[in-house]
């Protein structure tokens, strides 16, 4: 029997396939906004882009706007509603300390895995999932009580609670004393199960230099500023406390806490001393450099510090060679052993039981001060090719990931002119990071690659990619703005399939309003995806299909320019390149 073949219109997408798409409708009510006239907006997250990509629409004026998006099926991302095209995201809803924005994710709402056509009801700024813009009316009363006592005098501007996710700056929640009874206190309104990190200022200080200093302290938590921590509260709730301290009466009783005595002592054998001297500095305990100076009296090149602290005390710390406000003469341990990434390279101290003699060399990891040079290392050379691009005069850089700085930073050069440029880095032997190319030295990223929606970017970490750890002398080879890993710039990768030219042929290549794809043999009866891209890989469009002889790919959309076209079947790939000119 002849197979019949199925009209150019029809696509076969019910197969369970790899690359099968999912429509996602967004539907927000904003009864409780006046819609800005630039338009209303969803954005943000790894899968949304910025305000002005992603318009919704009100076709009827009904209030209800409206967005189909399509994405892969399994799609998850953050995401926020915005009234405006705001690239700052300064007109984004507001859904701190509400159950659905996230406090470690700028307070946006989160899109689980979606697996089939879904529609997603929300209400600009609150958290109804019906799109009915019904307030949460469950809600507390948090009184605060500040006993002042300790406090040697209330600046006149005011004493307040400030800090965390829920409480904002410092002027924003003012505590007073109505009575003159020194217990100073305020009433904040929350949501059921509100909870926060939190401080008081003495003071309105924008730049919390007012705050008190607790750390060190059991009550302060050393990871969020040396703040305290207010836990979910479910109820009506009372919080009394005393200025500085930790009891939890507000009876500013002064807490007896067993304290040690911790010794740094810092080999500077492999710096030149600073004149305006050495110091210890960071991790929310030790100040800004300048707060903590260590001396060398017997000038030996042995520069000490002791501190007394709370029995268990733990921090991040680092030295300086300098008085530098913007730490920019801090050691650099990036990629030493002793520098955690997550904390700006810093180093950690254990909690401390005991009188303790900490022992360190400037800028090395050895612990028994003795500035031997860790020689345990390794080069990692980088070579870039520039063919997708127009490299920007102000230079090609590599960046990010905690630990190759910013745009500006690590220079990339071309020596030859070939257009490849390189850079070589030394770095503890495992090293591993993220990392990302710029096109020119943009501070805030926006020349960055555009690696969204490849695998070699990823969405968690910016779409930057990411380097495993390095055990030997590693070349990496890449080309800016896709994946190959060859270095050739080649649009395409066969993603460990067959190369097979008798896949399909393509007809036109000079294209207007549309081009057929004719498969032979070995993908007529064969489940395969069509992938158009740009040259520099992004995916443009994708099709799943079945039984089909003849693909009519419709080119309307798309501006001139150079293309690729590719098919895959499970075995094989083939990828050819077509000219759509208006």
């Amino acid at each position: 029997m002849k197979r019949k073949i199925l009209p150019l219109f029809i696509l076969i997408l019910t197969y369970s396939f790899a690359f099968s798409q999912v429509n996602i409708t967004f539907q927000l009510n904003t009864e409780t906004i006046t819609p800005d006239p630039t338009g209303i907006f969803i954005a943000g997250g790894s899968g949304f882009g910025v305000p002005g990509d992603n318009q919704l629409t009100d076709p009827d004026g009904d209030g209800i706007y409206t967005i189909t998006i399509q994405r892969e099926q399994g799609f998850s991302s953050f995401y926020t509603f915005t009234n405006g095209n705001c690239g700052d995201f300064s007109c984004k809803e507001n859904l701190a300390t509400l159950p659905c924005g996230d406090p470690f994710n700028f307070n946006d709402r989160f899109l689980p895995p979606v697996m089939s056509d879904t529609t997603i009801l929300a209400c600009f700024g609150l958290c109804a999932d019906d799109g009915s813009c019904t307030a949460v009316t469950d809600s507390v009363d948090i009184t605060i009580e500040l006993n002042a006592e300790t406090l040697q005098s209330v600046d006149p501007t005011g004493l307040y609670i400030a800090g965390g996710e829920g409480f904002g700056i410092p002027g924003d929640n003012e505590l007073t004393d109505p009575d003159g009874d020194g217990i100073y206190t305020t009433v904040i309104r929350k949501p059921v199960g509100f909870t926060s990190f939190y401080s008081y200022f003495n003071g309105a200080c924008t730049d919390f230099q007012c705050k008190e200093n607790i750390g060190g302290l059991p009550c302060a938590n050393p990871g969020n500023f040396n703040d305290r921590f207010l836990p979910p509260v479910m109820a009506d709730t009372t919080i009394r406390t005393c200025w500085e301290t930790c009891n939890s009466d507000g009876s500013c009783t002064t807490i007896a806490t067993d304290s040690i005595d911790i010794t740094f002592e810092l080999n500077t054998a492999t710096i030149t001393p600073d004149p305006g001297g050495i110091f210890i500095a960071g991790g929310g305990n030790f100040g800004d450099p300048g707060d903590n100076p260590m001396v060398d009296p017997d000038g030996d090149g042995i520069y000490t510090i002791t501190v007394r602290q709370p029995v268990g005390f733990t921090s991040f710390y680092t030295f300086t060679n300098g008085n530098c406000p913007d730490y920019s003469c801090k050691e650099n341990l990036t990629g030493l052993p002793c520098g955690d990434p997550n904390n700006f390279n810093d180093r950690n101290l254990p909690p401390v039981m005991s009188d303790t003699i900490v022992r360190a060399c400037f800028g090395t990891c050895d612990s028994d001060g003795s500035c031997t040079i860790v020689t345990d290392s390794i080069d990692i050379t980088f070579q870039l090719n520039t063919a997708t691009i127009e490299p920007d005069p102000s230079g090609i850089f590599i960046a990010g990931g905690g630990n190759f700085g910013d745009p500006g930073d690590n220079p990339m050069v071309d020596p030859d002119g070939d257009g490849i440029y390189t850079i070589t880095v030394r770095k503890a032997v495992g090293f591993s990071s993220f990392y990302t190319f710029t096109n020119g030295n943009c501070g805030e990223y926006s020349c960055k690659e555009d690696l969204e929606g490849l695998e070699c970017g990823e969405p968690n970490n910016f779409n930057d990619r990411f380097l495993p750890p390095t055990l030997s002398d590693t070349t990496i080879l890449a080309c800016f703005g896709n994946c190959v890993s060859d270095g050739s710039c080649s649009a395409t990768s066969t993603y460990g399939l067959t190369v097979d030219n008798t896949l399909f042929t393509l007809r036109p290549t000079i294209v207007n309003n549309f081009t057929n794809i004719t498969f032979g043999e070995k993908a007529i009866n064969q489940e395969k995806q069509i992938v158009l891209m740009s040259t520099r890989g992004q995916v443009l469009f994708t099709a799943n299909l079945q039984n089909e002889y003849i693909y009519q790919l419709n080119t309307d959309n798309y501006p001139s320019g150079m293309y690729i076209i590719s098919v895959r079947t499970r075995k094989n790939i083939l990828s050819k390149k077509f000219l759509i000119q208006r």
